[in-house]
């Protein structure tokens, strides 16, 4: 089960991503389900998993068309939340046509909406892994983690963007960054994955540090092992590469498997999304990739 956003993405692809004060020309304008919540839902599916999102959109009719959506993807979408009044999430991506990629992010009812903790008890409580990210308000990610940590129910943190949960983050099994978060998170200048591992260990369950183009690192006991990523020379689109690697990590998770075999579907799963262009509604069947 995911707790997470739910946006719409406003996708432009651009030759070249515009300088400050530049104006470009776009190729083409999409529309497609985005947020991280989202994304990490549809890609635990798109691996096969029975996949639940709960998370908060407006209720006007553009608001249900992404529900719609999302259930067409193989997402449950009966635990979202409408907000009156507010309208949805939503994120314009900017995509060069050498894949790379900027986002901003308006978080609308993202950031408007409230979990009822006797709900948020039943929900986790039958779930096998609960994902979150950094995208909901703090003391909503704090809640859903501590719930998820009192109730013995391992939960992934895929930290992003950085956000302060306090003590919650002990819960995270594993805890998911990347290197420039890792060492946000740390308040280090550190840029070595392994190293910044080592030191997120002391903090958390487990850790994965994802690498990018490199692969991933995580921990097991003392150790931390990396899991290299396959090669890519036909990028389309980097956006939601991310939310694959987590997604898909926490689909693994989530049959019992262990955190280094995880990570290595988990892996081959970012590597293969950035072949298609958008993130959720562009993933292919993770289920099926062979790189």
């Amino acid at each position: 089960m995911t707790i997470g956003s739910i946006n719409l993405d406003h996708q432009v692809c651009v030759d070249i991503l515009p300088r400050r004060g530049e104006t470009v020309i776009s190729r083409s304008l999409n529309q497609g389900v985005g947020g991280k919540g989202a994304n990490q839902a549809v890609a635990a599916a798109r691996a096969g998993a029975r996949s639940a999102l709960i998370g908060f959109i407006g209720d006007d009719a553009q608001s249900r068309g992404i529900l719609e959506r999302l259930q067409v993807l193989g997402v449950d979408v009966s635990g979202v939340i409408a907000v009156a009044g507010v309208p949805s999430g939503s994120a314009l991506v900017v995509r060069e046509v050498s894949g790379e990629n900027f986002i901003v992010v308006n978080s609308g009812a993202n950031a408007a909406g409230d979990l009822p903790l006797s709900e948020l008890e039943n929900a986790i409580v039958r779930a096998e892994v609960v994902v979150v990210q950094g995208e909901l308000p703090p003391e909503v990610t704090g809640l859903v983690i501590d719930t998820a940590g009192r109730l013995g129910t391992r939960v992934v943190v895929n930290l992003a963007p950085v956000t302060s949960i306090g003590g919650a983050i002990r819960w995270a099994d594993p805890l998911v960054v990347n290197e420039v978060e890792a060492a946000q998170l740390l308040d280090t200048v550190e840029t070595d994955g392994v190293e910044l591992a080592k030191q997120l260990r002391e903090r958390v369950r487990s850790v994965v540090v994802t690498l990018g183009a490199r692969g991933a690192v995580y921990t097991e006991g003392a150790d931390v092992l990396h899991v290299p990523a396959p090669r890519v020379d036909d990028i389309v689109d980097t956006t939601g590469a991310g939310d694959a690697t987590v997604g898909v990590l926490a689909a693994h998770l989530a049959r019992g498997e262990s955190l280094g075999r995880a990570v290595e579907h988990a892996v081959r799963a970012g590597s293969a999304s950035v072949r298609f262009a958008g993130a959720a509604e562009g993933y292919p069947s993770f289920a099926e990739v062979v790189l």
